[in-house]
């Protein structure tokens, strides 16, 4: 996932303090199951990680979402990144059992706000590290906040602006475990992993596999100056 930042002003900030993976429609309707970064509630955890999947190691090793330190405040599974630094943040999602294949929408919260989602997409799942499907923004009027427990309408943006700052998503992907050799297993019995990327240009971008979700976010300073960066859930 990459955000981009524009314009800051010496008191704006960015805070990803929020992130909601679901089953969508081919609308990007809410369908059915759905992991986020809130507990207690009645969806599986996400853990969240620095680093795309397979940094440290070779392409489907899924280094990093084995052993990247989770982000999560491990009594309530909440994250609090700053993405006031310009640059692009990469970001690995990790999600427990009961995973579901298709379309999968990602919302995303940012600096305590809970009620309503800053960013929403969706996405095919990915089949394949050959390919990963691209994501679309979701507009859809059913979609979900934290802690999933009362219908919103999707953000219908991937960029997020506050005080003078942008942060966009430039990429999403969600896929099984399976992708990676041994599949990956952290939280009990997870199948799922996912990835958020992210970068302070102002793009977004997103990628998704069956049990591991890569996602982007870029954010931009006149300047456009960038600075990476990776978390992942669990």
């Amino acid at each position: 996932m990459l955000v981009g930042l524009i314009a800051p002003a010496a008191h704006a900030q960015i805070r990803l303090t929020g992130v909601l993976q679901f089953g969508a429609d081919q609308n990007g309707a809410f369908n059915s199951g759905f992991y986020n970064t809130n507990r207690p509630d009645g969806s599986f955890d996400l853990a969240v990680i620095a680093g795309a999947p397979d940094m440290g190691g070779a392409s489907g090793s899924g280094d990093n979402a084995r052993n990247g330190t989770f982000l999560n405040d491990l009594t309530n599974a909440r994250v609090n990144v700053s993405l006031n630094a310009p640059g692009d943040y990469t970001f690995t999602i990790l999600g427990g059992t009961g995973y579901r294949g298709g379309l999968n929408g990602l919302n995303l919260f940012f600096n305590d706000n809970d009620a309503n989602p800053g960013i929403s997409v969706f996405a095919e799942q990915q089949t394949s590290l050959a390919s990963t499907p691209a994501f679309s923004v979701n507009s859809n009027a059913d979609s979900r906040n934290l802690p999933v427990d009362t219908i919103v309408p999707a953000a219908g943006t991937a960029t997020f602006a506050s005080s003078g700052l942008q942060a966009q998503l430039i990429g999403f992907s969600f896929g099984s475990s399976s992708l990676y050799s041994p599949e990956v297993d952290r939280i009990g019995n997870i199948v799922v992993c996912r990835v958020v990327e992210g970068s302070t240009n102002g793009d977004v971008k997103g990628r998704s596999s069956a049990s591991s979700s890569t996602s982007r976010m870029s954010r931009k300073t006149r300047s456009h100056s960038r600075l990476g960066r990776h978390l992942q859930l669990n």
